[in-house]
């Protein structure tokens, strides 16, 4: 859920917490921690009894990973409660539209099909986190921050902000609050500088895997020696593997997430 479908932030912040999983069992604990209030007070703040200070809507906004502009209308959104006069508030509920209106604009924007530029792949490939919070975007379930929050266990600011990347280059498009993967065509080069660094960021995250493998996952290793003809038979039926293997991928239906490593690697 976004901030910007809210008029009061009270039931954005409770909702936002109830939603995760275990229904955010000490969750407004962290919170209350985080904006150095005891957890009390952060009850009485979401039951009316009190207000937010700026500087307390300020460090909740850093606890969630709100970006500039949706920092700005949470801030805006206690202002507003503050507000003495009706001068102001009228101002301020202005200041609120327009900060709604051009969220919808941000998120509006598809690039349509295209590459990425040099400085996005370097963004998009840095870590495994950016194209597997994309590819998850696609299945049923998982297409909102804190069901992906969920699924890889990652900080909210970095889901965030990986979200924001994705968004903003049209690798996913946010529609009445959910995610799903854009028409963004992404393709790295086999000699791309990049390589190296998409490749060894999910084989890290295979080594990761090996210790808890289910009878759904496998692992193969083995050095061996053969002849050179065999060697580059073994190779031919690995590249015509992976084609056969991409034509099951494209059609199949988006249930599950998983990643696939091959290695054929002379010593």
């Amino acid at each position: 859920m976004r901030i910007f479908d809210f008029t009061d932030y009270r039931p954005f912040v409770s909702r936002t917490v109830r939603a995760l999983p275990k229904s955010g069992r000490g969750e407004f604990l962290k919170i209350a921690m985080h904006l150095k209030i005891h957890s009390s007070t952060l009850s009485q703040i979401l039951s009316g009894v009190k207000q937010f200070t700026l500087d307390q809507a300020c460090a909740l906004a850093d606890y969630f990973g709100f970006d500039e502009l949706e920092t700005q209308y949470l801030l805006n959104l206690v202002e507003l409660e503050r507000a003495g006069t009706e001068l102001l508030r009228s101002t301020l509920r202005k200041q609120l539209t327009s900060l709604r209106e051009k969220s919808r604009e941000l998120s509006a924007v598809i690039p349509g099909k295209r590459t990425l530029s040099e400085e996005e792949k370097a963004i998009f490939y840095s870590n495994w986190f950016y194209t597997g919070i994309w590819a998850l975007t696609s299945i049923p379930g998982y297409q909102n921050v804190d069901a992906i929050i969920g699924y890889f266990g990652l900080p909210r600011v970095l889901v965030n902000r990986v979200i924001s990347f994705l968004v903003s280059t049209g690798l996913c498009i946010e529609e009445n609050g959910l995610l799903r993967p854009g028409t963004t065509y992404v393709h790295l080069e086999a000699d791309s500088p990049l390589i190296g660094r998409h490749h060894s960021s999910w084989r890290q995250k295979a080594m990761e895997r090996h210790p808890v493998l289910t009878d759904s996952e496998i692992a193969y290793s083995s050095p061996m020696s053969i002849s050179k003809d065999d060697a580059e038979r073994i190779r031919k039926l690995i590249v015509e593997w992976v084609k056969d293997v991409n034509k099951i991928r494209d059609p199949s239906p988006c249930e599950a997430l998983y990643f696939l490593n091959i290695d054929w690697i002379k010593l």
